[in-house]
């Protein structure tokens, strides 16, 4: 079980400093977002002269900002989930549950990053409309997003085992001094 832990610290200390660059990157991303927009409702109704750039940058940014949250929001539990019954399950049951669903989320995963980095890898020859960028730089933020979600999720399985672990044992594994760190992010 000790190197369960060492897995599970591990990891926990690798998510959380990736998940908060992922953090700051996204806000940075909103505001940039924002600022763009703004900048392009100013241009068009003000001057009566529409930047070319504006909307396709702001578009680009609100896609990438979507796939870097996504592990954030997964580490975090604020998804979407039917929850309303897994109260009344036994606390092994309720782990065991979470490992098959959790187990199921990575297949989907998986193939998501597989085929996300074709798709990015296409975009490599495609250039965007406005901007002097491939779409690679686009479509990139979907297999970062998917491999970021898929440590995530590991760490979560990992999570889950210690839960089915006798109730004294698991107080011993316990100890995360990451989740103290990550409510200060």
């Amino acid at each position: 079980m000790m190197g369960l832990n060492l897995l599970r610290s591990g990891l926990r200390r690798l998510n959380l400093g990736l998940l908060s660059v992922a953090k700051y990157l996204s806000l940075t991303l909103v505001a940039v977002m924002t600022l763009v927009i703004l900048l392009q409702v100013v241009c068009r109704y003000v001057f009566n002269d529409a930047l070319a750039w504006t909307e396709e940058a702001g578009r680009y940014m609100m896609v990438w900002m979507t796939f870097i949250a996504l592990p954030i929001v997964c580490y975090k539990g604020q998804h979407a989930a039917l929850d309303f019954f897994s109260h009344l399950l036994w606390r092994r049951t309720r782990y065991l549950l979470e490992i098959v669903l959790y187990a199921l989320i990575m297949v989907v995963l998986f193939f998501a990053l597989e085929k996300s980095w074709l798709f990015a890898s296409k975009g490599a020859r495609i250039f965007a409309t406005s901007l002097p960028i491939t779409k690679y730089w686009v479509y990139l933020s979907m297999p970062i997003g998917f491999g970021l979600s898929m440590l995530v999720y590991v760490e979560l399985i990992l999570d889950a085992i210690t839960g089915l672990l006798p109730e004294r044992r698991q107080a011993q594994l316990q100890a995360q001094p990451g989740q103290a760190l990550w409510k200060q992010l």
